[in-house]
């Protein structure tokens, strides 16, 4: 995630995210969860363009303007909130600039490719590129130190995206350590027609038993062993290490989720998972012409979108 000049404006990719696996380990005393987590980022990407100028285009919040093209998305409700001062990358822009003590200017382009409400980290990683880009812009000078704090006060997976490459993510997501030497993965994304609410997920977690059963499992050992596969290139022993314990969660609100993971396994992906709280599931695929060919056959199924995507660092 690294900012690029042209000419006078400023441009910066976002990818998603997939989780290779979460489990959540308790509730917080400040109401969130204590999480142990395997991230990836993807060649899936948002892109964030900056120009010093608002050229008459509808000002969000007072001099700092954004305008966002999601033409790639499939209509629904959730789109609301991209162009409204609830979207991140107005709110990062902000606690930028009263970091700094200057107002915050200009005006941001917004192309999203990445879905909304499901599981991707769309909108955490648009946050993540505007701190960068605004760190770069503005010659704000923020340390990575800084830009860290700043991320945690905008959302759990926030830091991550600050990071380069896979990670372990600990805590509410902020306490992030490298994985290192992870073979390159090809995967198979089916996003279906509809979103899950994060908040709704976790209710549903929470008031089931899952949430003891998840505190009590060796989190730790079992997160070795997948990492120790990954590094192998052994994706069928890192299948059976892959987990998420959201997943029946979100299943018990929408049994698509347990369909969608079957036509994954009958198509011949290795290890399918649901990432985050959902509501995407994705397949590991041999290699990128296997993946296009999954890709190729669910498409025909008709359960939701289908992307093909491979990890990216």
């Amino acid at each position: 995630m690294v900012p690029r000049k042209a000419g006078t404006d400023w441009e910066i990719l976002a990818p998603a995210k997939l989780n290779l696996y979460l489990k959540v380990l308790g509730k917080r005393s400040d109401g969130f969860h204590d999480l142990d987590t395997l991230m990836v980022p993807v060649q899936l990407c948002d892109q964030l363009r900056w120009c010093p100028e608002n050229s008459g285009r509808p000002v969000q919040a007072e001099s700092c303007s954004l305008t966002v093209d999601s033409r790639a998305l499939n209509p629904g409700p959730s789109l609301h909130s991209l162009n409204s001062s609830e979207n991140l990358v107005l709110q990062a822009a902000h606690l930028v600039a009263a970091r700094i003590g200057r107002p915050p200017h200009g005006h941001f382009q917004l192309t999203k490719r990445i879905p909304l409400q499901a599981g991707l980290g769309g909108g955490s990683s648009d946050a993540a590129a505007t701190l960068r880009l605004t760190n770069a812009c503005w010659k704000a000078g923020l340390a990575e130190s800084e830009l860290a704090q700043l991320a945690a006060e905008l959302g759990s997976d926030v830091p991550f995206f600050l990071h380069s490459g896979p990670a372990i993510c600990r805590g509410r997501g902020e306490r992030i350590s490298t994985a290192a030497g992870l073979a390159n993965l090809h995967f198979v994304l089916v996003k279906p027609s509809f979103g899950l609410s994060t908040a709704q997920v976790f209710q549903e977690f929470s008031s089931s038993k899952e949430q003891i059963q998840s505190s009590n499992d060796n989190s730790t050992a079992r997160l070795t062993s997948l990492i120790g596969a990954l590094q192998a290139g052994a994706l069928s022993t890192a299948s059976r290490w892959m987990t998420n314990c959201l997943e029946s969660a979100a299943a018990r609100i929408a049994p698509e989720i347990l369909c969608i993971k079957n036509l994954l396994a009958d198509a011949g992906c290795r290890g399918q998972l649901m990432t985050g709280s959902g509501s995407t599931l994705f397949g590991i695929a041999r290699s990128a012409r296997h993946a296009r060919w999954i890709a190729r056959q669910l498409s025909a199924q008709s359960m939701g979108t289908v992307l093909v995507t491979s990890t990216s660092w």
